[in-house]
């Protein structure tokens, strides 16, 4: 008896119940928009305060002071992107821990080949290029401008480096631990790889805002999803986002550009329909490339 005792097999936790799982998976987007609210409201704060106790020192009646439409107009772009970087920033912090505080609970299918960044670069870079192109020729082919984007009018009125470090470096990192890293492993335990995968692109689809932006960041969900559930690696879908995010760089590059911005028919011909097919093709390869691996690892 003593023997059996001491080898018996130690009793496995107790998977927590589907209720509590989709609380684990809700509160880090709720966490996140929250958190993003809140640090605008102060940096809004601060960004108008100086005025108003500067007018209270001149004399002023600071009670009645009121910022006009100029003002700001000029400052709501600064506004929008340091809020954004200080919100992603903490996010970035806060669900880094957190990540690793649950990742004893996931089930990781780690898979790395060298074929498979370079991969995931053409088809972030490639798929870019297939939604901008593709939203802008309809834009022009309906004499429209819808909004693509919560932040298109303020693009050109921060800093490029802060833009660069904020829409292409920080905000990647936080939205992959909150939405892959957290959300999407939390309703991998309680539902089937497409559920969860649905559930989570349409939630981080939602946050961006725009009818335009909704669409085509659920689809770009969807697939960090798959890549992420094909390799186990949040890098993978951190490269993935920072290239997605990054390519209007490259974009802006491409002779002749200018000019077949206004021509719908010529972006979807000569930018859209190569960019489609070369994303088609590198998923197909991708897909290729971890499918051996990742059926060995059902």
């Amino acid at each position: 008896m003593e023997w059996e005792h001491q080898n018996r097999t130690p009793p496995q936790p107790q998977q927590p119940s589907r209720g509590k799982l989709l609380w684990l998976s809700a509160y880090p987007p709720l966490l996140h928009f929250g958190l993003q609210i809140f640090v605008m409201a102060a940096v809004m704060i601060a960004a108008v305060l100086p005025p108003i106790m500067r007018e209270a020192l001149e004399g002023a009646n600071a009670g009645h002071f009121t910022p006009d439409t100029a003002f700001m107009d000029s400052i709501l772009p600064q506004v929008t992107m340091y809020s954004l970087l200080i919100s992603g920033i903490l996010s970035t912090i806060l669900f880094y821990f957190l990540y690793k505080h649950y990742q004893r609970h996931f089930s990781h299918r780690m898979f790395y080949t060298p074929a498979i960044i370079p991969l995931i670069i053409v088809i972030a870079l490639a798929g870019n290029f297939a939604v901008s192109t593709f939203v802008t020729a309809i834009q022009d082919f309906l004499g429209t401008d819808l909004p693509t984007s919560t932040l298109d009018d303020i693009v050109g009125s921060v800093p490029f480096p802060l833009l660069l470090l904020t829409v292409c470096i920080i905000v990647p990192v936080a939205e992959e631990l909150c939405f892959r890293g957290l959300m999407f492993n939390q309703l991998s335990r309680a539902f089937s790889f497409w559920t969860a995968n649905i559930i989570q692109a349409a939630v981080f689809g939602l946050i961006h805002g725009t009818p335009v932006q909704i669409g085509y960041a659920f689809l770009f969900g969807l697939l960090l999803g798959w890549i992420y559930h094909r390799t186990g690696r949040l890098s993978s879908v951190i490269v993935a986002h920072i290239v997605f995010n990054s390519a209007f760089i490259p974009f802006g590059l491409i002779p002749g550009i200018e000019p077949l911005m206004e021509d719908p028919g010529g972006l979807l011909l000569f930018i859209f329909l190569p960019a489609i097919i070369i994303t088609l093709i590198a998923v197909r390869f991708f897909d290729s490339v971890t499918s051996k691996k990742y059926g060995q690892t059902q």
